[in-house]
């Protein structure tokens, strides 16, 4: 958008030159012809260096956009991390007070969709395994106890 008015300005800078070196007098000496290229390459040098500050700064501009965006996203992941070790912490404490059902909720409900860091999905699924084998074995303890009391109750 700017190159295109850069353009514009400079046909119309070297038009108005032309235009004007062509109704002065045919008696005008060369040294008058001089002075207005000079005009003209002071006009177009000028021009230049304008555009090319503007670029400059419109590229500084999207470098900061970039990197204000990189370290926004990058807020964004590690509060997403912590979330997940939040939810890790709390299945792990529901586990130790023997609260399987509750914690294997927990991470089924928390971590749904969650995008987990291998070191995360290794200690997700060591809790899920260690809850499965508590109440696999707390499944085997209640129907021995029911056994057993169905053959005293029996007897």
């Amino acid at each position: 958008m700017k190159t295109g008015r850069f353009a514009k300005v400079v046909s119309f800078a070297v038009a108005m030159s032309a235009f004007l070196c062509g109704c002065s007098k045919q008696s005008e000496s060369t040294s008058d012809a001089g002075k207005s290229q000079k005009t003209i390459d002071s006009t177009v040098s000028g021009m230049q260096k304008s555009a090319g500050a503007a670029a400059e700064q419109a590229k500084e501009a999207v470098q900061a956009t970039a990197a204000g965006a990189q370290n926004q996203a990058s807020e964004v992941a590690a509060a997403a991390q912590a979330q997940v070790q939040t939810v890790i912490d709390q299945a792990k404490n529901l586990v130790n007070q023997g609260k399987h059902t509750e914690a294997l909720s927990l991470l089924q409900q928390k971590l749904a969709g969650l995008k987990l860091t291998p070191e995360q999905q290794k200690l997700v699924d060591g809790l899920k395994e260690q809850i499965q084998k508590a109440l696999s074995s707390a499944a085997k303890e209640t129907t021995k106890t029911a056994q057993d009391l169905k053959k005293t109750l029996g007897q």
